[in-house]
């Protein structure tokens, strides 16, 4: 069988494992995602008969709260994006748009100045801590926020 990865992604999955192919990786992603697991659980670690309805249970409570945050999420990109400079856009961008990945080289950034005294952060980095809290300011910085 052939499938079509885009180069980004089989370089993110080789940073995940890179002794690993492509086809044991791709594998083992789909045994999670199908809920399969490389190693049989032991006898009295089955899961219960009635589990499936008890997940889908979880699921129909929980969904429009995720649903909720994802919007309350959506809303507030869509709302600071107009003060974010390009070339922090672009970098979005190439990192997939993956906030974490994205964010983290500016975090870190922003805490050594922060250490060495430097007083230079991007004043749009403050106004989208005020939305993502401790993921974009991991030291509670926000409370400066000019």
């Amino acid at each position: 069988m052939s499938i079509y990865l885009p180069d980004d992604l089989a370089a993110r999955a080789k940073e995940f494992d890179p002794e690993a192919n492509m086809s044991q990786l791709i594998q083992v992603s789909l045994r999670r995602l199908l809920g399969a697991s490389d190693t049989a659980a032991p006898g009295y670690a089955q899961r219960p008969a009635d589990a499936d309805e008890g997940l889908q249970r979880a699921r129909d409570a929980l969904a429009p709260a995720a649903q909720a945050e994802y919007q309350a999420g959506y809303a507030s990109a869509l709302h600071r994006l107009a003060d974010v400079p390009w070339q922090a856009l672009d970098e979005f961008a190439e990192r997939g748009f993956d906030l974490r990945r994205w964010i983290e080289p500016w975090s870190n950034g922003i805490m050594l100045e922060a250490a060495r005294g430097i007083d230079g952060e991007p004043k749009w980095f403050w106004k989208l801590a005020e939305d993502l809290g401790n993921l974009v300011d991991p030291i509670g910085f926000v409370s400066k926020t000019p």
